[in-house]
C-alpha cells in the first residue's frame, strides 16, 4: 500500500503493509508534489507523476530510485495508468494530452549488442532507460562482469597483468567498470609481496597488506593463512589448560605477534586460561546462565569449539521443542523453552512462544468455564486458536449471529440488533464490529425517516446524535449531502458538530431510534 503527503516543505511516499499497518519503507528522492501513482506488471516498478511534469521510477524489489527524471513533460501530470499487456505507461496531462511509453524501449537492440559484445553501448542504453538494467539481458552482462572480475583476480595473483587486461578488455570502455579495473590492477600490484611475506612466515607484514588491500582476503593464500591460524590457536588453547603449558602456548603463537586483529585474542587467551576452564565446567553442568555471562565478558571464548557445541545444542533444543508442541506435549516443550530463554538468539522468540502457550491454556480454561468474553479476547492474541475446534465453534457462532443482526440492521431495528448481540456486549474485541452494525442500523433509520417525511428538526437531531456516537464517516457524509439538497435552508454543518468515533462507542449508547 502506498500513501503520499507533504508538510509544506518536503514530499514523501511511504510504503506500508495495509494489514499490519507496519511501514515498510519511505521512498527517497522526491522533491515535488506527487499527483499520480501507478505500478507495472507484477508490481516490479513504481511510477510517480508530479505537479511539475516529472515521472519518477522506483524498483519495488529494492525500493531504490532508478531515475528522478524518467520522463519529463511540460504540463502537470493528471493521470497515470499502466497497460500490462503492452508494457506501456500511459500519461495524461492537465493540458489535455495523453501519451504512452514502452518501459522496455530499447530492449530488442540490446540483443544485437550482446551478440557483438558491445557492452559499453548496452551500458549507455541502460543509462538512458534505467529499467533496461533490470532485464535478463543486462543481468547476463552483470553476471559476466562478476565472473570476469573473479577470474582476473585469480590471474593477478599469479602476477599475470597482461592476461588480466585481456580479460577486462570487453569492459574497459564502460567508465564505472574501468574505474574498478584500474583499482583492481593497482591493488594487486602488491600481491607478489604479500605472497613472499606469507611464504617467509612474516605474517604481521602479510596481514598488514591484507588490511591495506581487502581484496586479498578472497584469495586462497589468505584463506590458507586463516586456516593455519585457527589450528594454531586451537593448539594454544589446549596448552593453556595446563598450568605448565603457558610457555608452549606463547611459542606457537609467536608468529602472530604484531597482527592487531589477533593480538587481543592472544592476550586474552594467555591471561585468562582460568576463564576457559570455568566455561567448560559451566557447559558440563549445563549452567547456561554462567556460560553466557562469561561469553559477554570474554569474547575470545567464541573461538573455542565448545561455543559451537553450545549453539548447536540450542538449535537442537529449539527443533525438539517445536516437535513436542506439534504433538501437543506442552509441558515437555515448556521445559526446553525455559532452557532456551537463556540463549540470546532465542530469548525474544521464546518469550513469544511462552506467551502463546500461556494464552492457549487460558483460552481452553475460559471455554471450559464458559467465560466466552475472555475466550474471544484470547483468540485475537494468538494465531492458531481460531483453527482449533473450540475456536471454530466460537467463530461460527459469531458469524451466524452477525448475519442475523445484519437482517435487523437493514430494517433499522436497533432493539433486535441489541437483543441478538447481547451475548457479545461485554467483549472488548467485538466492540468495533458491533459499533459498525449499529452505525449502519442508524443510517437506515435516518434514510427511512427522511423518506417517510420526518420533520427537518427531527432529522437534524438524528444527524447530531449519529455524529456524537460514531463521528464523521463516509455514510453520514453521503446522507448529509442528500439531506442538504432536500433542506437547503439547514444551518447544520458536520464539521462543527461534536464528533464521537466507533472506537469510543459503547453498548450503553444504544437507543431504539437515533432521532430520539
Amino acid at each position: 500500500m502506498f500513501s503520499c503527503g507533504d508538510d509544506g516543505k518536503t514530499f514523501a511516499v511511504i510504503i506500508w503493509n495495509m494489514y499490519t499497518g507496519k511501514v515498510i519503507d519511505k521512498l527517497q528522492g522526491i522533491h515535488d508534489d506527487v499527483r499520480q501513482i501507478a505500478t507495472s506488471k507484477d508490481d516490479e516498478f513504481l511510477f510517480l507523476g508530479t505537479a511539475l511534469g516529472y515521472v519518477l521510477v522506483y524498483d519495488l524489489t529494492t525500493y531504490e530510485l532508478l531515475s528522478p527524471k524518467y520522463i519529463k513533460i511540460a504540463s502537470p501530470i493528471s493521470a497515470l495508468e499502466f497497460n500490462e499487456k503492452n508494457h506501456q505507461l500511459i500519461i495524461g496531462t492537465e493540458d489535455g494530452f495523453i501519451m504512452s511509453y514502452n518501459i522496455y524501449e530499447g530492449e530488442e537492440k540490446l540483443k544485437g549488442m550482446l551478440k557483438n559484445k558491445e557492452f559499453d553501448t548496452i551500458q549507455k542504453e541502460a543509462e538512458l532507460n534505467p529499467i533496461l538494467a533490470c532485464t535478463q539481458i543486462y543481468n547476463l552482462i552483470s553476471n559476466l562482469w562478476e565472473n570476469t572480475l573473479a577470474k582476473a583476480k585469480v590471474v593477478l595473483q599469479s602476477n599475470d597483468k597482461a592476461k588480466a587486461l585481456l580479460l577486462f578488455n570487453t569492459f574497459k570502455n564502460i567508465p564505472s567498470k574501468n574505474k574498478i579495473i584500474n583499482k583492481t590492477i593497482a591493488d594487486y600490484a602488491e600481491f607478489a609481496k604479500f605472497t613472499k611475506f606469507a611464504k617467509e612466515g612474516k605474517l604481521a607484514l602479510a596481514y598488514s597488506l591484507c588490511n591495506t588491500y581487502p581484496a586479498y582476503k578472497d584469495s586462497k593464500l589468505y584463506k590458507a593463512l586463516e586456516e593455519r591460524w585457527k589450528k594454531t590457536f586451537m593448539q594454544a588453547q589446549k596448552y593453556v589448560l595446563d598450568p605448565k603449558g603457558i610457555e608452549s602456548a606463547k611459542e606457537v603463537l609467536k608468529p602472530y605477534r604484531g597482527i592487531s586483529e589477533k593480538t587481543k585474542l592472544i592476550q586474552e587467551l594467555l591471561t585468562q586460561g582460568e576463564v576457559y576452564k570455568r566455561f567448560r565446567t559451566a557447559i558440563g553442568q549445563k549452567d547456561f546462565t554462567i556460560c553466557f555471562e562469561l561469553i559477554k565478558q570474554h569474547q575470545f571464548l567464541k573461538e573455542f569449539p565448545e561455543y559451537k557445541t553450545l549453539i548447536n545444542y540450542a538449535d537442537t533444543l529449539y527443533i525438539k521443542s517445536q516437535e513436542l508442541l506439534g504433538k501437543g506435549d506442552t509441558n515437555s516443550a515448556i521445559k526446553m523453552l525455559r532452557i532456551l530463554a537463556v540463549f540470546d538468539d532465542f530469548k525474544e522468540e521464546v518469550k513469544i512462544l511462552m506467551h502463546d502457550i500461556e494464552t492457549k491454556q487460558k483460552f481452553f480454561t475460559a471455554v471450559e468455564n464458559e467465560e466466552y468474553d475472555k475466550a474471544y479476547d484470547y483468540m485475537t492474541q494468538t494465531e492458531g486458536l481460531q483453527d482449533t475446534p473450540d475456536g471454530q465453534k466460537l467463530q461460527n457462532k459469531w458469524y451466524s449471529d452477525l448475519a442475523k443482526t445484519n437482517e435487523f440492521a437493514v430494517n433499522g431495528d436497533a432493539l433486535n440488533v441489541r437483543k441478538t448481540l447481547k451475548f457479545y456486549m461485554r467483549m472488548s474485541t467485538k466492540a468495533t464490529a458491533i459499533a459498525t452494525v449499529f452505525a449502519w442500523c442508524y443510517i437506515v433509520q435516518l434514510e427511512d425517516s427522511a423518506r417517510d417525511g420526518a420533520l427537518q428538526l427531527a432529522l437534524e437531531k438524528g444527524i447530531k446524535n449519529y455524529m456524537l456516537h460514531f463521528g464523521l464517516q463516509e455514510q453520514i457524509e453521503s446522507y448529509f449531502m442528500l439531506f442538504q439538497s432536500k433542506y437547503p435552508s439547514t444551518k447544520l454543518k458536520l464539521e462543527y458538530l461534536t464528533h464521537g468515533s466507533e472506537s469510543m462507542w459503547r453498548p450503553s449508547m444504544i437507543v431504539a431510534s437515533i432521532l430520539d
